[in-house]
């Protein structure tokens, strides 16, 4: 049956070459062979049959069985082993298949005996394992849902993990917790009240929806909190009367605040005599010393723009005073009609202090008014103010009327352009800053103990075509002073108008000789012209800006400084803003004159 030579051996231990071995069960040519190291048969390839055939390696010369084939024809091997056409596998060896339909899949039993695993029962079945074994599950793990509407949510209701559906809650309703479980809220009613809201521009140019958005948010915030305003346009037709105490009475109520972005803008619609925002504490609080801390009054934060584009009469943008500590970060703008302004500091209580406005002022027919209309308290100690401006024609700048800035800080920078005038006074007597009193029930009206830092730059644009002169740098109504003040004040508007009133600055002075050739007066106040000689042994206090006091000859014999001896009897003596000078002596006056000594301009 075969011509493989006898006892040839494999060295290696593998196959044989193939041989060819004849088949006493078929025609044609014979079949090719291979053999294990033993010289059985363990695999053969007939071209007549295009079959190849392979048999369990015994280990041993004993033949194997017939494991499998591929066949191209039936027929028959050469140990009368019938095979058909096809693929297959036979026994000796094979794994038995378990599978018996379709999508049935194999799995490992007992020791890895090969069982059946049916096939999925439905659509979207997946394979998982549960209880230990391999199945087909719904929703990939076998977890019943309990959601059965939209926006439902699912949560945890015991320690074991047990799914639990939670329905959707009212609109404006926060996720919070109830009874140890998550439930939905009401902020205002409900078992968690969040300290702030969230308000998202409607679109109602009318200003209705907004402002009835706006006063929901606020009463959804009883003792206080924060109102955030999202980027876009807000419109008002009713003003935003903001809380700057929650509850009457000394202690009152924690404020509600304001925070938002330059992005912005909240659009006046309408007439809004005390402000688009009108922001107060309604009582005052009592003693100062010997009682727990007042309340510091609220804050609007961010640079939210309060616009003045579809305002009418005489509009302000905000309106705020009362208290102290407050936190003012806002743009006021296109305030442009008559009787129209930006921002508006007023003690309609009591007095506002120690606090911090922050505002850029454009295009507004008053770009800000500190000020008062109770004649209970006329103060405005210890603020700091920081104002950007920009004034179209004839618009006025910063006007403190009225109120005492005690150790208050003021810093002005921007543009003003020409008024209508084409020849001097500005008309309305416009100025970057006016210190003026029109207010009868307050004593005074004085920037005192404080700074003022000013930069402002005049612009002549062709885009006004009538007029040519500019806003004054300062201007007081001669009632209005600077008392003892320092910082520095440079501008090229028009020359500074002060009406004699007192001006005891000391700093640097650009551009404006208005302000740094003034001299005092032996009544307190100013003049253009140095004073004359008082007499000898009179007391001539400083109240202008820093001098130098030229004096030579006469009967003198001795001159003092601030009430200090200088062991002189002539010379140039520097006299600070607020200081005084005395010379001494009898008979002839000497040669007496007053140099301002702040000029800092070529």
């Amino acid at each position: 049956m075969t011509d493989k030579p006898e006892g040839l051996q494999n060295p290696s231990g593998g196959w044989f070459p193939p041989v060819k071995i004849n088949n006493p069960y078929e025609r044609g040519d014979p079949f090719h062979a291979y053999f294990n190291a033993f010289g059985a048969v363990v695999g053969l390839i007939s071209a007549d049959l295009a079959a190849f055939l392979w048999y369990a390696d015994t280990g041993s010369a004993a033949q194997g069985a017939l494991v499998g084939y591929i066949a191209g024809k039936a027929g028959t091997d050469p140990f009368g082993n019938n095979f058909t056409q096809g693929t297959n596998l036979v026994g000796g060896g094979g794994m038995a298949n378990p599978m018996t339909a379709t999508n049935d899949l194999i799995k490992g039993g007992a020791a890895g005996t090969p069982q059946r695993l049916p096939g999925p029962t439905a659509d979207g079945q997946f394979l998982g394992r549960q209880a230990g074994a391999l199945g087909w599950f719904a929703t990939g793990g076998g977890m019943t849902n309990p959601m059965t509407a939209t926006g439902d949510t699912i949560y945890s209701a015991d320690n074991a993990g047990t799914p639990a559906r939670l329905a959707i809650g009212p609109a404006g309703d926060v996720l919070g917790i109830s009874g140890g479980l998550p439930a939905w809220v009401t902020l205002a009613t409900g078992a968690a009240v969040l300290p702030f809201k969230v308000l998202v521009p409607s679109g109602d140019q009318t200003g209705a929806t907004d402002y009835a958005n706006f006063v929901a948010a606020q009463n959804a915030l009883p003792n206080g909190g924060i109102i955030i305003m999202a980027p876009g346009a807000f419109y008002t037709s009713n003003q935003w009367t903001l809380k700057a105490q929650t509850t009457a009475g000394t202690a009152g109520g924690g404020p509600v605040c304001l925070w938002a972005s330059p992005a912005t803008v909240l659009y006046g619609v309408g007439t809004f005599l005390t402000g688009v925002i009108n922001y107060h504490r309604t009582s005052g609080y009592g003693a100062q010393f010997n009682s727990p801390a007042d309340p510091s009054a609220g804050f609007i934060h961010g640079g939210l723009v309060i616009d003045g584009t579809f305002a009418t009469g005489n509009s302000w943008g905000l309106d705020v005073g009362d208290g102290r500590g407050w936190q003012i970060d806002v743009t006021c703008q296109n305030f442009s009609g008559a009787g129209q302004g930006g921002l508006k500091i007023v003690n309609r209580t009591f007095w506002t202090e120690k606090s911090w406005f922050r505002a850029q002022l454009y295009n507004n027919t008053t770009a800000a008014l500190l000020t008062t209309v109770t004649s209970s308290d006329h103060s405005n100690e210890y603020n700091e103010y920081e104002f950007t401006i920009f004034c179209n024609q004839n618009q006025q700048g910063i006007v403190s009327d009225s109120v005492n800035q005690g150790g208050s800080r003021i810093t002005i920078r921007g543009n003003m352009c020409q008024t209508t005038a084409t020849v001097l006074p500005p008309t309305g007597n416009v100025a970057a800053l006016s210190i003026v009193k029109t207010f009868s029930g307050s004593p005074q009206s004085r920037w005192y103990f404080g700074q003022i830092w000013i930069k402002v730059e005049f612009n002549l644009t062709a885009q006004y075509p009538t007029g040519t002169i500019a806003p004054y740098g300062l201007y007081s109504d001669g009632i209005g002073y600077v008392g003892q003040c320092m910082g520095f004040i440079g501008h090229s508007l028009t020359n500074s108008v002060w009406n004699g009133a007192e001006f005891s600055f000391t700093g640097g002075i650009a551009g404006d000789t208005g302000l740094s050739q003034l001299a005092p007066t032996a009544a307190g106040g100013t003049s253009a012209s140095a004073p004359a000689f008082p007499g000898f042994g009179v007391v001539m206090a400083n109240t202008g800006p820093d001098q130098l006091v030229c004096v030579s000859g006469g009967g003198t014999t001795g001159i003092s400084v601030n009430g200090q001896a200088t062991g002189l009897t002539s010379g140039a003596f520097f006299v600070k803003a607020g200081g005084s000078i005395t010379v001494n002596g009898a008979g002839a006056a000497p040669a007496y004159n007053w140099i301002g000594a702040e000029q800092m301009s070529y």
